[in-house]
């Protein structure tokens, strides 16, 4: 094929050959591609217009310098997406041949994909970024209806599902627990002052396992992702400054802000956890079977998950009733067969400190049949809301840039 140019998208420039190698990909993820020419012509033409607006997104994701992906993120993307392509082929043999048929060998096309999924993975945060910042758009309940409609007939059968509403209940360190991880906190702070290094005390000390082998480094985080006490202390420290104990759910923790970059943080701790005790679960165990007595009363099932529930586990779940067993152990034996408004548990899973109690109101079993309006009438408002957003990006970023198509 001779190359040439098929877009112009500010200082950069979308090839003929590009175009080809999404094709390509299509056909490698399974997509029947059209023979018929004037089909052919148009999937060109919709291929490169979304070049064009992925090139808009990628320009301005990397002018945004907040913005970055992990190479170990693209590997594990570019391992998985490779993987559906040889199995989507049926074998090694057939993926070379269509490669050979491309003109490129393995080496180029693994290099080829990895840049496209850096960059796909750059403007998946560039987007997110923006997502945050915006204000929430209206979908309209005749928009939401009128895709359902146009959809109905692609729509896989409902399966049957089971939904239920759930109290999670876990073990609490007692006050004393508290006060002895306070107590080792406050001595590492004083080996700290002594001139003894932050990342050999954490590599030592810490009891966070996912941070602790980095010298206590957790990366790169913006507000919304930490525990709100350990965010407001972490997001108030100068960099290299060393807060003093700061104590949430987790434990006693010493945080060490290392760089400051516009609304990060690039942050280091060390967690000193809070023992769990025998009793501490005996007194959870307690309570859940107390708990499922009133519900099964007569108290209002709601009212107790609003006062006692875990906030960090979602209240309520809508399940098929063939993925029962993929449920927490003891999830599918007790929701086996259950009705409406039955109260099932306590269902006790895990050990130790790790241990959860469950007491589940069972709401609505419903067997399989076609899928309503109501049924996804969320997902749709969703996905809706999202194609606005998007739009609306994309026409700002063409309005400030220089965009022709040439085919």
């Amino acid at each position: 094929m001779v190359d040439r140019v098929a877009a112009v998208v500010g200082d950069s420039i979308i090839l003929l050959t590009q175009i080809e190698e999404q094709i390509f990909r299509l056909q490698a993820s399974g997509v029947t591609i059209p023979e018929e020419p004037s089909a052919l012509v148009r999937l060109r033409r919709e291929l490169v217009e979304t070049l064009v607006n992925q090139q808009l997104v990628l320009q301005a994701a990397l002018r945004d310098t907040t913005i970055s992906v992990p190479e170990d993120r693209v590997e594990q993307v570019l391992e998985q997406t490779l993987a559906q392509q040889l199995e989507s082929f049926g074998s090694e043999e057939a993926l070379q041949r269509a490669l050979t048929l491309q003109g490129q060998t393995n080496s180029q096309y693994r290099a080829s994909l990895a840049d496209e999924i850096r960059r796909e993975l750059l403007q998946e945060r560039y987007l997110e970024t923006q997502r945050r910042q915006a204000r929430v758009i209206p979908v309209e309940e005749s928009e939401m209806r009128a895709f359902y409609e146009s959809q109905r007939t692609q729509l896989q059968e409902r399966p049957a599902t089971l939904t239920f509403r759930q109290i999670l209940l876990s073990p609490s360190p007692s006050d004393s627990a508290r006060a002895v991880a306070r107590q080792e906190a406050e001595r590492i702070l004083g080996l700290l002052a002594e001139g003894q290094e932050f990342e050999a005390l954490a590599s030592r000390l810490s009891q966070d396992p996912g941070s602790r082998q980095e010298g206590g480094d957790l990366g790169w985080f913006r507000r919304g992702v930490m525990v709100p006490e350990f965010e407001d202390t972490a997001f108030n420290l100068r960099e290299q400054e060393v807060s003093g104990v700061v104590e949430t759910d987790f434990g006693a923790h010493i945080i060490r802000v290392d760089r400051i970059r516009g609304g990060e943080r690039r942050a280091r701790h060390i967690l000193i956890a809070a023992e769990v005790s025998p009793t501490d679960v005996a007194a959870v165990e307690s309570l859940a079977a107390d708990l499922a007595q009133r519900a099964r009363g007569g108290e209002s099932f709601r009212a107790l998950v609003e006062e006692y529930h875990n906030d960090a586990s979602p209240d309520s779940l809508a399940i098929r009733a063939d993925r029962l067993s993929e449920l927490p152990p003891g999830y599918a034996a007790s929701l086996e067969g259950a009705e409406p408004g039955a109260v099932v548990g306590p269902i006790q899973f895990g050990s130790g400190p790790a241990t959860t109690v469950a007491v589940i109101q069972v709401l609505e079993v419903r067997d399989e049949g076609e899928f309503t309006f109501e049924d996804l009438q969320e997902q749709i408002r969703q996905q809706i809301r999202e194609q606005k957003f998007q739009e609306r990006v994309i026409e700002g970023l063409r309005e400030r840039s220089f965009v022709e198509v040439r085919i």
